[in-house]
């Protein structure tokens, strides 16, 4: 017998049991589920516009899908598989036991031996992404999932985008992702522009936060941090918390 699911959430999709809901995004819902065949848990991603999906953005689920499953690397979630089923497309991947980055952050500080492993891990599995080709576009805390074994690792693809892509995307003029961890090109939509350089800055933007408690630039609203982001300079870590000394200025502020 199945677990107690709340109303809404289906029993099944395709051949997996459904567990449960773990998230919501802008694009899919994400489910705990469970493949008998291989006897293994699975996370399934959904993409919730079903039939009423533009093809902008059933490009982008599929895109995503392609994009993670090019990858291979201890740091990157992996993807199983991708399916399409009348008009449930749905993406199979890998299940982490653990919490984001963003929930830890809000439950405690990281030390900064802890946040250099983590921003270290996740520079080579960027490292891995970019050369073969793709840019992440949307790194922050909570696109990167860490294991029970505190090992920690590069999720959710949507905004990826392959290099060889710029030229659709400088026509789109696209600046999806989240504006207090977006490069200034980014933010700006100087898609030309873009390159891996990218997502350092939000790895950078990401290691600030780790080692501060809070993203380098803040404001009231999306648009006042995107202005702080083309104008200002962001404080020193060290400025911002005292304690650390000047150790990670240099590292910080160069990403």
């Amino acid at each position: 017998m199945g677990p107690d699911l709340a109303p809404g959430i289906p029993s099944r999709i395709g051949k997996y049991e459904i567990q449960g809901l773990l998230g919501r995004g802008g694009v899919g819902d994400v489910y705990k589920g469970y493949d008998r065949d291989l006897v293994r848990t699975v996370a399934i991603k959904v993409m919730i516009a079903k039939e009423h999906a533009s093809e902008d953005v059933i490009a982008r689920f599929m895109r995503e899908a392609r994009a993670a499953a090019s990858l291979t690397h201890s740091g990157i979630v992996q993807t199983h598989d991708l399916r399409v089923e009348g008009n449930l497309h749905y993406i199979v991947m890998e299940w982490v036991d653990g919490k984001s980055l963003a929930e830890i952050l809000k439950e405690r500080t990281l030390a900064p031996r802890e946040a250099l492993e983590t921003a270290l891990q996740m520079s080579l599995a960027l490292q891995e992404a970019h050369e073969r080709g793709i840019i992440h576009r949307d790194i922050k805390p909570s696109n990167i999932l860490v294991d029970s074994k505190g090992r920690p690792k590069l999720a959710d693809f949507g905004l990826a985008v392959s290099l060889e892509d710029k030229e659709r995307l400088t026509e789109t003029g696209d600046i999806l992702g989240t504006a207090w961890y977006m490069s200034p090109e980014q933010a700006f939509g100087s898609t030309e522009e873009l390159d891996p350089r990218t997502d350092l800055y939000s790895l950078g933007a990401t290691l600030y936060e780790m080692l501060v408690g809070r993203p380098p630039f803040d404001g009231q609203h999306v648009w006042a941090v995107m202005r702080r982001i083309e104008r200002d300079d962001a404080v020193p870590p060290s400025v911002a918390v005292p304690s650390l000394g000047t150790r990670y200025d240099a590292l910080v502020l160069r990403a």
